[in-house]
């Protein structure tokens, strides 16, 4: 009977890990699917990958190069090996993790492919359902937000 009892409650409190652990992943997941940037032409796929959360480009339109978007390559990445893959696919957006407490997913980094450069990111869905993310060196006051929508 004690032993019963034993499994009862550990099985109990696994359970209820579990749900909690699963309302997380729930309320972090509402920023996964595609978004459309507002300012720019530009289509992502957020995606979910173990605990965090990363971004591809589906599509984009640069009025100023007459190259095909689909045959443009990250020609200004510092790394020399990396300028020839392709820009539509590929990941601009990684580590983004969400933390439950105050709504937001942090700690992310971002690819500008325009220059090459890295930053932080952060990001937050509105009231409305868009979704602003902020890359910025250092501290977030110095940066640039983007606005998706679905």
């Amino acid at each position: 009977m004690q032993t019963l009892k034993a499994l009862l409650g550990t099985t109990a409190f696994c359970l209820v890990t579990t749900l909690v652990s699963a309302q997380k992943e729930g309320k972090g997941d509402q920023i996964l699917g595609e978004w459309k940037a507002k300012e720019k032409v530009l289509t992502i796929q957020i995606y979910k990958q173990g605990a965090v959360y990363n971004a591809k480009i589906i599509s984009f339109t640069d009025h100023h190069n007459p190259m095909p978007s689909d045959q443009r390559q990250d020609d200004k990445n510092p790394d020399p090996a990396l300028r020839k893959r392709k820009m539509i696919g590929m990941n601009v957006l990684s580590d983004l993790t969400y933390s439950d407490g105050d709504g937001k997913w942090t700690k992310g980094k971002i690819y500008d492919a325009g220059s090459g450069k890295t930053y932080s990111v952060n990001a937050e869905l509105s009231s409305n359902g868009e979704l602003s993310v902020r890359a910025y060196k250092g501290i977030t006051l110095l940066g640039k937000t983007l606005t998706f929508h679905r």
